[in-house]
């Protein structure tokens, strides 16, 4: 009888093992996918498109104006970087506090406006809600074909 009750037990453990282990499993993947994905969202801005517009016979030569629209996460902040020509942004959404070179912090809140001049180091940009997003439109003046984000150490 115990010979025939041991592979039943055996069994009984195994199962148990391999249940709690996939159980175990089953949470670190939750668990690491919800890191992951709000670590996603926290990265950086979220750029959409919207126009590209060669302008060359107005302007001169191989000169583009590239609308785009962005979104900081709640609690962004950018590091420096610069743009190559003319930048113009809005503010369709919520507060951005936005540092450039020669210019201390000012606060940009829906409705206004700001510019940059061509490779003006820009210093920092920081949403300054901890739970919504902002929102921008920018209207930049480049070469065509150039980086439109010039990134500083």
């Amino acid at each position: 009888m115990a010979l025939s009750l041991q592979p039943l037990l055996w069994e009984h453990l195994l199962l148990g093992s391999v249940m709690k282990a996939a159980a175990r499993i089953g949470v670190c993947l939750v668990l690491l996918s919800s890191v992951g994905s709000s670590k996603d969202q926290r990265t950086g801005p979220r750029e959409k498109l919207l126009l590209t517009k060669d302008i060359s016979s107005y302007a001169g030569s191989d000169v583009a104006l590239t609308v785009r629209e962005l979104q900081f996460p709640p609690s962004f902040q950018g590091g420096k970087h610069r743009h190559p020509g003319p930048l113009v942004v809005c503010v369709l959404e919520g507060s951005l506090e936005v540092t450039l070179e020669g210019i201390g912090p000012k606060r940009y809140s829906a409705g206004e406006c700001f510019s940059e001049e061509p490779r003006q180091l820009h210093l920092s940009t920081r949403n300054l809600s901890e739970n919504a997003p902002a929102r921008v439109i920018s209207y930049l003046l480049s070469r065509r074909g150039e980086p439109l984000v010039l990134p500083e150490p």
